[in-house]
């Protein structure tokens, strides 16, 4: 099954206490990264999206117009101190990628991730718990008054559902169901609050309870779902209730985790399912990974092909490599580099495009008039203007986004292409617009084919032409994991 995964480097910079805060946007980051390996070595079929913004009249589904006033337009809100515009924008957009769920859904897509998503705690007057728009209430009304859909919502964050509950109590179209500890933040959703009626459902657990109680609960959700006939699945996933988790005192595991998913996908193998992440305060291994053992459960994955690709080994590779692998995701303009074209190796250059050397302006070629000869060219920015004749050129213009729009056997032909000329002897230019990210992914491929390790071959491409070359990370990921599949 395809995984239709939203994701955006603002999600990455979450960060509303600071670095001493217990929810950190890198948990995201790291998630995205592994899962982006596995797409490359060929194990699930991913397709990524970036999230839109959220429309006034979706937040004011389930939001007053004094709070929203107060977050977006003052950038003020409980969860942090003062005014903070940048983290009221990613919030904003962490609500804007649950509701373009709703509408992927809608599209025909079977499995969509957003795990930023699942802001169980935010109430129509203010934020509480780290939750500030409450997307998922959000979703299942859109979900109910639009499209008609009956949605059961199913919360196995280690923390009771309360705004989700609240916010649709008084609804017979939607169902909420909590599995949590019991007496943990916000003290709410005992079982006997429970209201069939309306279908709201909780089951709070004992602490130390595990894998066996946490499927117990599930079970039960299952049956009750069945009855109440569901036209979609939302899953909030949060990762807290792992046995490492420090604010909690569950005993899930991944695979615990993962089998109560596919319990539910199981049984309702024929619907659409939404996933997000809710909270998880273990970010560099544990968290990541417990919400990527779930994906792939629901992606179809069995509990030993989950096991064999050793998730939280991955995590921590991705985490350790950090600092000398991945360049930072926002490029300052003291960090691009200071010229056009770069000599990597003796005949083998890096480089962008000019702004007069795009085809829509009236004086072409200026730089190669009076700049470096050249043999062969890759070109990798659909803009650029044509190479003069004499000089061999291939031109591939592909997205500076993510692998899913890249044809990947055409980028090896290019690589190949340029490698072969450059060992000729002849002077090989690789070119993308700025000169760092598409630039650099074919410039490494061309690298590995010199015997060059992926590692070895970005290093010496930021040495040569800047530290933030392939400041893309997916770019990096792919590398990273052709080198491991070969």
């Amino acid at each position: 099954m395809t995984i239709h995964y939203i994701d955006t480097n603002a999600y990455h910079d979450w960060q509303p206490g600071g670095e001493s805060h217990p929810t950190q946007g890198r948990r995201y980051k790291h998630a995205t990264r592994v899962l982006q390996q596995l797409a490359n070595e060929g194990a699930v079929e991913v397709k990524f999206s970036t999230p839109r913004g959220p429309f006034l009249e979706e937040l004011e589904l389930v939001h007053s117009d004094e709070y929203i006033q107060q977050v977006l337009s003052d950038g003020e809100c409980n969860e942090w101190s003062g005014s903070k515009p940048d983290q009221a924008a990613i919030a904003a957009m962490f609500f804007g990628g649950t509701m373009q769920a709703v509408e992927m859904v809608q599209g025909g897509s079977k499995l969509v991730v957003n795990l930023p998503g699942a802001k169980h705690h935010a109430m129509r007057t203010h934020s509480s718990g780290f939750c500030v728009f409450a997307d998922f209430a959000a979703a299942g009304i859109r979900f109910a008054d639009t499209y008609g859909k009956r949605v059961a919502i199913l919360d196995i964050d280690v923390h009771h559902g309360d705004g989700t509950e609240v916010l649709l109590n008084e609804r017979n179209d939607l169902f909420t169901f909590s599995v949590h500890e019991k007496g943990l933040f916000p003290g709410t959703g005992a079982k006997d609050e429970s209201d069939k009626v309306n279908w709201v459902f909780n089951r709070p657990l004992a602490s130390g309870s595990g894998d066996f109680e946490l499927l117990a609960a599930v079970e039960d959700f299952v049956e009750a779902a069945k009855e109440f006939q569901p036209d979609v699945i939302m899953i909030a996933g949060g990762a807290d209730g792992h046995y490492s988790d420090p604010l909690a005192n569950l005993e899930y595991t991944e695979l615990g985790f993962a089998r109560a998913v596919r319990l539910v996908k199981d049984a309702f193998a024929e619907l659409p399912f939404i996933f997000s992440g809710a909270g998880g305060y273990t970010p560099d291994d544990y968290t990541p990974a417990m919400w990527l053992s779930a994906i792939l459960a629901l992606a179809g994955k069995t509990d030993q092909e989950i096991i064999d690709l050793k998730i939280v080994e991955r995590v921590r590779t991705v985490v350790s490599k950090r600092a000398d692998l991945y360049a930072p995701q926002w490029v300052s303009a003291d960090q691009e580099p200071k010229e056009l074209h770069t000599e990597i190796l003796p005949g083998f250059f890096m480089g962008g495009t000019a702004d007069d050397d795009t085809i829509d302006y009236a004086k072409p070629l200026s730089t190669f008039e009076h700049g470096i000869p050249f043999d062969a060219v890759v070109t990798l920015y659909s803009w650029a203007q044509p190479m003069p004749w004499g000089i061999e050129e291939l031109r591939y213009g592909f997205a500076d986004a993510n692998m899913s729009h890249v044809d990947e056997d055409r980028l090896h032909r290019i690589a190949q292409w340029a490698h072969d000329r450059w060992k000729e002897g002849k002077r090989v230019l690789v070119r993308c617009q700025a000169g760092m990210n598409r630039s650099g992914l074919v410039s490494a491929l061309v690298l590995m084919r010199a015997e060059y390790s992926a590692e070895d071959a970005i290093k010496l491409l930021r040495e040569k032409r800047s530290e933030v070359v392939l400041f893309n990370d997916a770019f990096v990921d792919y590398l990273v994991g052709l080198e491991a599949k070969n």
